[in-house]
């Protein structure tokens, strides 16, 4: 046979305002997050919400940028990142990331990371959250050529290295429709280090849609010469949360 274990946990609702009851619903979805089949009782009449929200969660991220100053380009990034979370505890959690860019006015023809690590959650209230993230894994450089001063060519090449990722992630809603988040990340290598941090103010349309408004800066330690250390980027986008 199959070795099993069952555990019964405390009821899940939308709201309470029992620290007591609270304390047992933040641990009935920690145990939750971590069972590889959940068990749902409930009446017919009301489905739960919760049990799409307690599933092992997975982000996808995709920015494109593109900008003209007096009909010059003067920006034209990509950039697509994936992430699965699964929970060990109620603040312990794994996951896996992976990350690809590409700058035409940064000294890398693209830039990637891929890498598995553990996230510990700092704050669990109600409303305000706040979580570290740590992970060692492997980057992939494509360096541009570049031409030094003499003049000395520099020849375009790749770098293939270990790296280190470091995230803080932030997260307060004013309300049910108004959320600040605030995340940053530094990915740390021999050569160079990027460090990335985006405030936004996120709020509900209707439905699954969102308007988002964000400020981001990036910075690299050690750039390629001829190219600016820190790039910032003001943003009013629409966002889709699939699933919702």
């Amino acid at each position: 046979g199959l070795p099993v274990l069952v555990s019964d946990t405390a009821g899940l609702r939308e709201q309470s305002e029992d620290p007591i009851e609270l304390a047992g619903m933040r641990r009935a979805a920690g145990e939750a997050r971590q069972a590889q089949i959940q068990l749902w009782v409930y009446e017919a009449t009301q489905p739960p919400t919760h049990a799409r929200q307690l599933a092992p969660m997975a982000t996808l991220e995709a920015i494109g940028e593109y900008a003209e100053t007096n009909g010059v380009e003067n920006k034209n990034r990509m950039f697509f990142a994936g992430q699965a979370d699964r929970d060990f505890s109620e603040r312990m959690y794994g996951f896996g990331r992976a990350s690809w860019e590409q700058d035409e006015f940064s000294g890398f023809e693209s830039r990637a990371f891929a890498g598995i690590g553990v996230g510990y959650r700092l704050l669990t209230g109600e409303r305000t959250t706040w979580a570290v993230e740590l992970a060692p894994g492997v980057k992939f450089d494509e360096v541009r050529q570049t031409v030094l001063p003499g003049p000395v060519v520099v020849s375009a090449y790749s770098d293939t290295g270990l790296s280190v990722i470091g995230a803080s992630r932030f997260a307060h809603p004013f309300n049910d429709n108004v959320k600040l988040t605030n995340d940053t990340t530094v990915t740390w290598a021999d050569t160079s280090t990027q460090i990335d941090n985006r405030l936004a103010v996120t709020a509900a349309l209707g439905g699954a849609l969102s308007a988002r408004f964000s400020y981001n800066v990036r910075h690299d330690t050690d750039p390629p010469f001829g190219f600016e250390a820190t790039d910032t980027a003001t943003r009013v986008s629409l966002v889709y949360a699939f699933g919702e």
